[in-house]
């Protein structure tokens, strides 16, 4: 999520980005009464293992538990929307194209990808399950850079062509620190009146994706971060970590994870040398991980 983060759950429009990198998914029926699960890693090592029986809606054995309730509660909810979706007979295995720790959306991929199998909603699956905005999974149905809002309780969006003429003045790097997005937006007080700053987000937004020049996408992200602070009480990661830092930084998301957006008109090599300088790695380009069309 590049902007409207926290704001998107009291109606702001989101401006969301795809990643190159993503999850996919196979099942195939096997004569077995059971469900088999793997899941591979990006270097197609094993990371979870499981059987699961469905007749006794329990996981017979799995490599780490706190996986498996969690898959647990995705298939018993899968099962729940589709009535005529029987558990046993499959073999089915995962396999990221990214490193589980960087927090690109493995579980939301993962819940699109479930979806799709048992032929359910994906926004509904994820609303029962793990929660959130639901803009990870109009991300995950995307090959595009997306508009996403929720209106009346549901998530809408739109596929939108956003290439920055600056695209390569736009770094992502990553922070080694991990927050629960879902936790982070359950903390969020949605009772409070937003519109004000709503009204605000929405024209960060817009500004944001008409810009064609750096200095004033800088100069947005700043303004965006500003808005957000207020409403959150906190600090913005730039004041805490990096004032030195030769342009505009920003949260991506949950404030405090896993990525943070760095926006600079100095040479590229000097921004790699300013995050390693910071022990930061890896960082990537705009170009290197965002999907496009």
């Amino acid at each position: 999520m590049l902007t409207g983060e926290y704001l998107v759950l009291t109606g702001a429009q989101s401006l969301a980005l795809p990643l190159i990198y993503g999850q996919d998914l196979s099942a195939e029926r096997v004569p077995t009464e059971h469900l088999q699960w793997r899941s591979y890693d990006y270097n197609g090592n094993t990371w979870f293992e499981g059987l699961y029986n469905p007749e006794k809606a329990a996981w017979e054995k799995a490599s780490d538990l706190g996986t498996a309730d969690i898959l647990q509660g995705m298939l018993r909810e899968c099962v729940k929307m589709n009535s005529v979706l029987r558990l046993d007979g499959w073999k089915i295995e995962t396999r990221l194209e990214f490193d589980r720790k960087w927090g690109w959306g493995s579980s939301s991929t993962l819940i699109n990808n479930m979806a799709q199998w048992a032929l359910v909603d994906a926004f509904t699956l994820s609303e029962r399950t793990l929660g959130g905005s639901g803009y990870d999974i109009a991300c995950a149905q995307s090959v595009q850079p997306i508009l996403y809002k929720i209106e009346k309780g549901k998530g809408v969006f739109e596929a939108v062509n956003w290439q920055p003429p600056f695209s390569r003045s736009i770094f992502f790097a990553f922070t080694g620190k991990k927050r629960d997005s879902r936790q982070a937006t359950a903390q969020f007080d949605r009772n409070r009146d937003y519109s004000a700053e709503v009204q605000q987000m929405d024209l960060l937004t817009r500004a944001m994706m008409r810009t064609a020049d750096v200095k004033e996408f800088e100069r947005l992200t700043l303004h965006h971060e500003a808005l957000v602070s207020e409403v959150l009480g906190q600090k913005t990661v730039q004041k805490e970590f990096f004032q030195d830092f030769p342009g505009a930084i920003k949260s991506l998301g949950a404030w405090g994870g896993d990525f943070i957006m760095a926006v600079s008109q100095e040479e590229e090599a000097s921004v790699r040398n300013y995050f390693r300088s910071k022990e930061l790695d890896p960082v990537f380009r705009f170009d290197e991980i965002i999907s496009q069309v």
